[in-house]
């Protein structure tokens, strides 16, 4: 559900009560047609509420890592500039030097 949806329940409960408030003035309601509307526009409005609290979280989440998100790419790309500047340099003055890596898997058990 989206957002407009969530407009709509709301609108549709409070159109609703309205009915309930004008049928109510005109004519005297029996037990079970006032405990059916306030059940409707109850349902419809929490519903809706719900869909709509829903929603302005998302967009709040969304507002509020925007910022960070672009802090955290720049600090990303920033490390990544100076991991290639780091390995220049190393190349500069070790052109020759072969990294080892550990054999893992050739490493007996001492149990």
């Amino acid at each position: 559900m989206n957002k407009r949806s969530g407009q709509l329940l709301v609108v549709l409960a409070i159109a609703v009560s309205a009915i309930f408030i004008v049928v109510a003035t005109l004519r005297d309601l029996s037990a079970l047609e006032n405990m059916l509307l306030q059940v409707f526009s109850l349902g419809v409005g929490l519903i809706g509420s719900y869909i709509l609290g829903q929603e302005s979280a998302r967009e709040a989440g969304r507002e509020m890592m925007k910022p960070h998100a672009r802090s955290a790419f720049r600090r990303l790309l920033s490390l990544t500039q100076s991991l290639s500047r780091i390995g220049g340099v190393r190349s500069f003055f070790f052109p020759k030097v072969k990294e080892k890596t550990p054999n893992f898997h050739k490493a007996r058990s001492t149990y």
